[in-house]
């Protein structure tokens, strides 16, 4: 049985090379165990961290907002550069890009918005923080086995653009997590207060 970590708003998180993800907010969950709303974190990378591969999210759209410094993006074959201004740069689900990060010397502070919340996706906010808090981030980022292993093991649909589909599914993310088990990397799932059907979501 995996072990649940409890997330909790305002939590903070600090990597090895000084990059942080901190909760902001966090879903409720209600009858069923069924997850009301969105995951937001705000996350900081220093100077040429937070590039993530090139990857598609299948059940959950993505916002981010650039709060300090300059972000550098990658969506469906066109780069963008984003500046503290207020501008949103939104991922709807089944968009190949790559993560908003720094390529600037100055560093790097955003807000990132997951709708709906999954389980998949609080197992990715909850295993980065834990890995930062061990030093084993990569850059501010999971490491890729570590990812894959995340996805596959929570059954989410995130799929690296560069290949198909079904051999991700099938071959490579199940080979990615016993590697990454090998290396001592275990997936954390969250675990959430009792949602607003049941009483507060922070606790």
């Amino acid at each position: 049985m995996m072990r649940r970590i409890l997330l909790k708003e305002g939590t903070e998180f600090t990597g090895r090379s000084g990059a942080t993800l901190k909760i902001e907010t966090l879903p409720t969950q209600g009858y069923g165990g069924r997850l009301n709303g969105q995951i937001v974190v705000v996350r900081t990378f220093p100077p040429g961290e937070g590039r993530s591969l090139p990857h598609r999210h299948m059940d959950f759209d993505e916002t981010y907002q650039v709060l300090d410094g300059i972000a550098d993006a990658w969506i469906d074959g066109l780069d963008r550069r984003l500046t503290a201004n207020g501008e949103r740069f939104r991922i709807p689900s089944g968009t190949r890009h790559v993560n908003p990060h720094s390529n600037d010397n100055t560093g790097l502070r955003l807000r990132h918005t997951i709708t709906p919340a999954t389980e998949a996706a609080l197992a990715y906010v909850n295993t980065l923080g834990q890995l930062m808090n061990q030093g084993r981030d990569d850059n501010g980022e999971l490491p890729p086995l570590a990812t894959l292993a995340v996805f596959d093991k929570m059954e989410g649909r995130t799929y690296l653009s560069q290949l198909p589909v079904w051999p991700q599914q099938r071959v490579l993310s199940p080979l990615a997590a016993r590697i990454a088990r090998r290396r001592g990397y275990a997936v954390w799932p969250a675990r959430l207060a009792k949602g607003s059907d049941e009483g507060s979501g922070t606790p």
